[in-house]
């Protein structure tokens, strides 16, 4: 009887530490505009907004990077631009809050006109239109749970220059955007926990088993 208890204390400790979000699909929010419930998608690796058949679906990784279904990363460029990536190059401090896919704290993207195209951006520029994107549910619809990354799994913080730059956009009021963070997500520095207290405590389990 307990080794069972201490087996599905284990479960719930190895799910706290390599969980992901829910998989969702990355929803376009901007009412009164053409870019209405559009998703997104890649072209040459780098994301657009619009209507395709080959529309994205993602989750947020404990360690917060964007994890597409395809197996490729988020990297965000200096420029302010989202491309398709390996691992290596991907850019962190991705959540989901309140239902809304958030990067460094903040609710709100930008879509960058490039001829008949809309670019997907951090950064917004004269003629870029403030959105949100909506972490929909493939199962039910619905936004997805909110996540926060739990670990901090990488050597170092992939941000792009002149981030104050980032556009702060959160809510929508028909044509009209209001700008808001979210100070309450710790992100970067947030306490996070050490997976060697994890390996540590396996060890102990381990001992009380023999």
């Amino acid at each position: 009887m307990f080794f069972f208890e201490l087996l599905s204390i284990l479960a719930i400790l190895l799910r706290a530490v390599v969980a992901n979000s829910e998989r969702f699909g990355l929803l376009v929010i901007r009412s009164g505009s053409p870019l209405q419930y559009v998703g997104v998608y890649a072209t040459d690796d780098h994301l657009h907004l619009g209507h395709s058949n080959h529309s994205l679906s993602a989750v947020v990784t404990d360690c917060g990077f964007l994890l597409f279904d395809d197996g490729s990363y988020a990297a965000v460029a200096n420029s302010g631009g989202i491309k398709k990536s390996t691992l290596q190059d991907a850019t962190n401090t991705f959540a989901v809050k309140n239902g809304h896919l958030t990067f460094f704290n903040v609710a709100g993207f930008e879509a960058v006109p490039r001829g008949n195209k809309f670019l997907l951006s951090t950064k917004s520029t004269s003629d870029s239109w403030g959105i949100i994107i909506r972490a929909q549910s493939l199962k039910n619809g619905y936004p997805v749970t909110d996540f926060v990354a739990a670990n901090n799994c990488s050597t170092k913080i992939q941000i792009p220059s002149d981030l104050n730059t980032v556009v702060e956009n959160s809510s929508l009021n028909e044509s009209k955007i209001t700008h808001e963070s979210y100070p309450e997500i710790e992100g970067v520095a947030r306490e996070l926990k050490c997976p060697w207290n994890f390996y540590i405590f396996l060890t102990l389990i381990a001992a009380i088993m023999l």
